[in-house]
C-alpha cells in the first residue's frame, strides 16, 4: 500500500514539473524572479561569451538554470 502510494505521488509531482513550474510553491514566490532579481541574473549572464555554459549545482529549485536559459533564447 505505501509503495502505491508513493507511486502516486511522484506522478503527481512529475506531472506538475513537467508543466514548468520552477517552484513548489508558485503563489509564494510569484514576484521572486522578476524585478531585481531578475535584473541582477539578466546582468550576470550577459558577461558570458556567446556559446557560454552555465554549470548550476545545488541552486536551489533549478529558477536560476530557467532563467539562464530564457536569458539566451532572448
Amino acid at each position: 500500500m505505501i509503495a502505491a502510494r508513493s507511486s502516486k505521488q511522484i506522478a503527481a509531482w512529475s506531472a506538475y514539473w513537467s508543466e514548468g513550474n520552477i517552484t513548489s510553491l508558485p503563489n509564494l514566490f510569484v514576484d521572486n524572479y522578476s524585478g531585481d532579481v531578475l535584473r541582477f541574473w539578466d546582468e550576470a549572464f550577459s558577461t558570458l561569451e556567446e556559446n557560454g555554459t552555465v554549470l548550476d549545482i545545488c541552486t536551489g529549485n533549478g529558477a536560476i538554470a530557467y532563467l539562464a536559459r530564457d536569458h539566451a533564447d532572448r
